[in-house]
């Protein structure tokens, strides 16, 4: 969802920002020029279809600026500057300082009183959305699993007073498959901001987070982590538990992984891939795949009906074309304020080997595969995938790409 990386969009909309030093970005104010044109358009039409006076409009955002201010420090945890606007706020993207997390949330909707500004000030996130919508559309629950959120509805529009002055809510970013307490972490109140554990900022006085008051209430820090540390046990109760990806179901005879679902991430001398921030980053953008990154790891799998199955490594996409070896050109294609794809290299990959189940078996790369198929019998039940395309001089990845069919 924009704005967002890449940033790519027309000069009609980026022009008046260009020259400004003020302006960190060009396009991505330009982006935000670009959405606001077309949330025009949107409403325009529902007025023109008579839609809009019963239609519930929601205009929010998912995180914190990411190249809208330029902040002092860290990438996500710094200080803000005057280059850019983030409402003096400690952080942008991905950081746990509410420059981080806190966004507009604007809600129109004539029908059901809501067609005047009004503002609401209680402590809220993503959670209530859905059981505010339940409510103003009338809706029954039904059973399931309880909800984290409550409806905001009667506190909107004045029915009720808002009286949670000490509702608490969480905001953590793990990112790694082990969940790590405190790590990026939030926990909210009102008038208090408790960050990574042990940072604490009064909200009050110091609504930019620049202030570390935990020393002085040390009482406030111990009844803060006693709540994270009841609702992270919650959260993650059952994070052992794996998420299979099915294959070989009658719904999905066929089935394409591809390297971002990797699990436990690992370079080619076998030493965890993490990025800086101690994130595990596996294989996830064209630019990645275009330079041949080395990177493995392997897919947890559940094999619905036990059979024959046709299993295909690939370096690239199939509609790409492409073999395993070759390069791919630099694209071609005129992109709004940005530059193409740059050329994908080829690597001189010599084998493919696939490892599933009791299955461990390695063929020889030839300049002209597309992929490096294996024919497996497999059984029902749970298992690994892992592929590897190997070469000369520690040449070491695994397939970007695995289409797996079920052979009748």
């Amino acid at each position: 969802n924009a704005p967002h990386g890449p940033l790519y969009v027309e000069d009609k909309y980026s022009n008046q920002y260009k020259g400004d030093t003020l302006i960190p970005s060009a396009n991505f104010f330009g982006m935000i020029t670009n959405i606001d044109e077309n949330i025009g358009k949107l409403r325009s039409y529902l007025a023109e279809q008579k839609l809009e006076e019963n239609t519930i409009f929601i205009f929010m955002t998912d995180n914190g600026t990411a190249n809208g201010v330029i902040v002092d420090g860290s990438w996500s945890n710094g200080l803000p500057t005057v280059y850019g606007f983030n409402m003096g706020m400690h952080g942008r993207k991905g950081s746990p300082y509410d420059g981080g997390h806190r966004v507009p949330c604007f809600i129109h909707w004539p029908a059901g009183g809501l067609d005047v500004g009004r503002d609401f000030d209680g402590l809220t996130a993503h959670i209530d959305i859905l059981p505010s919508l339940i409510e103003m559309c009338g809706l029954e629950k039904g059973s399931g699993p309880e909800m984290d959120g409550l409806s905001l509805w009667k506190y909107i529009t004045g029915k009720l007073k808002w009286e949670k002055g000490e509702r608490t809510l969480f905001v953590d970013s793990q990112r790694v498959e082990e969940p790590e307490h405190y790590r990026g972490s939030a926990v909210m109140q009102k008038n208090w901001r408790l960050v990574y554990g042990k940072e604490l900022y009064d909200m009050r006085t110091d609504p930019g987070q620049r202030l570390d008051v935990a020393v002085v209430y040390p009482e406030k820090v111990k009844e803060m982590r006693a709540l994270y540390e009841e609702w992270f046990n919650d959260v993650f109760s059952g994070y052992e538990t794996r998420s299979y990806i099915h294959i070989g179901s009658e719904k999905a005879p066929s089935m394409v992984l591809s390297s971002h679902d990797w699990m436990e991430v690992v370079k080619p001398d076998g030493t965890r891939a993490a990025s800086p921030g101690g994130e595990d980053t596996p294989p996830f953008a064209h630019s990645q795949m275009r330079r041949g990154w080395q990177r493995n790891g392997y897919w947890d799998i559940e094999v619905d009906k036990p059979g024959k199955y046709r299993i295909e490594l690939a370096r690239w996409p199939k509609e790409a074309g492409r073999n395993i070896t070759e390069g791919i050109p630099a694209s071609n294609i005129e992109i709004p304020g940005g530059e193409p794809f740059g050329e994908g290299v080829a690597l001189d990959i010599k084998t493919a080997r696939l490892k599933i189940q009791d299955f461990d078996d390695s063929i020889t790369v030839t300049d002209d595969m597309k992929t490096a198929g294996f024919t497996v019998d497999l059984n029902k039940g749970k298992t690994k995938l892992r592929t590897w395309f190997t070469g000369d001089e520690g040449l070491s990845l695994g397939a970007y790409w695995v289409y797996i069919s079920r052979v009748e």
